[in-house]
């Protein structure tokens, strides 16, 4: 087959790519959420056929069929961590049929070549999952799959476009400084991983002793996630406040802004854990009790306004003090 029959048996299939991209994608994605992995983002693609054309050319002889050539169709895994990318990786082998032969890890580099890349995986759809009708036009079909840290992707984007691939053609005179960069890169990506770890085991310590021992957490981001979490008396003052304006409590911690409520805390004095509850069961009861002066104050009523969060109590408690000061 020559070049012109690849790229018209290209052409016949093209939408058959495109398809197989999707579905890859949409699979991929709920693999990982399956998996409780978060990744950057992920995206595919269909081969240009510019590029294609051009490939076939450069490879001479090579090729007898569109299905030889693996990376028609492609997808890209961009992780926050590096250490993420061999998380995705196990899945995508688990998950899908390998081919081997084609299969890379670029990140294994010769130490004469320039940089670190990403895994690269050639695959196709498990026959298992060939037998559900979604999937059985995908039969005999490969995918490209690459997976790469934020990093290594920015690194990669940026070395494209100062016109550089890899070592080849990097005048010697800039080749250290190349180097350089790359190795800065490759400690910030383990070093993120650590800090990571580091951070996980910091919340986990947090959860564990947070009541017990108040007084040696200082107020951050993961002390407040924790004591909005776990406070019964704060879980008290948020119902009644939300039922004062007769709107539903916003359970979802992740829309609190810990940042500003940290630094209103802090405004007042507060820097530890154990000086923020004594804030909190002094004042309660008075923020109860009179939380219509509080409302009043910032022209709340229950006509314009849709919704509290769980940081409402602690908000209400400092504006209490500041209004009677």
């Amino acid at each position: 087959m020559n070049k012109n029959d690849i790229l018209e048996e290209f052409d016949k299939n093209k939408s058959l790519y495109d398809s197989l991209c999707s579905k890859t994608e949409q699979l991929i994605k709920e693999l990982l959420n399956a998996n409780g992995i978060v990744v950057h983002y992920i995206s595919y693609r269909t081969k240009d056929r510019t590029k294609l054309r051009d490939k076939i050319v450069r490879k001479g002889n090579k090729y007898s069929s569109l299905n030889e050539i693996t990376d028609v169709a492609g997808i890209r895994i961009i992780t926050n961590f590096a250490e993420d990318v061999n998380k995705v990786a196990e899945i995508i082998k688990l998950e899908f049929d390998i081919d081997l032969d084609n299969t890379i890890d670029k990140r294994n580099h010769a130490e004469d070549k320039f940089g670190y890349m990403s895994m690269h995986y050639v695959v196709s759809m498990l026959k298992n999952r060939l037998k559900f009708t979604e999937y059985k036009p995908y039969k005999d079909l490969k995918i490209e799959i690459q997976i790469r840290s934020i990093l290594q992707h920015g690194w990669a984007e940026i070395e494209h476009d100062l016109g550089y691939k890899g070592a080849k053609g990097i005048p010697s005179e800039f080749k250290r400084d190349f180097n350089r960069i790359s190795a800065l890169l490759e400690t910030a990506d383990k070093e993120f991983d650590r800090l990571r770890e580091e951070l996980s085991s910091y919340n986990t310590q947090v959860i564990k002793d947070i009541t017990l021992k108040p007084e040696e957490f200082n107020i951050n981001n993961s002390t407040l996630y924790q004591f909005l979490e776990q406070n019964k008396s704060l879980k008290e003052l948020n119902l009644k406040i939300a039922n004062f304006y007769n709107v539903d409590l916003n359970d979802n911690l992740q829309d609190i802004n810990f940042g500003e409520l940290s630094e209103k805390l802090k405004l007042q004095g507060i820097k530890t854990i154990n000086e923020l509850n004594n804030l909190l069961e002094k004042n309660k009861d008075s923020v109860i009790n009179n939380f219509s002066k509080v409302a009043n104050y910032y022209g709340n009523t229950s006509s314009n306004v849709s919704g509290v969060d769980r940081s409402v109590g602690l908000h209400s408690i400092v504006d209490w003090i500041n209004i009677n000061v």
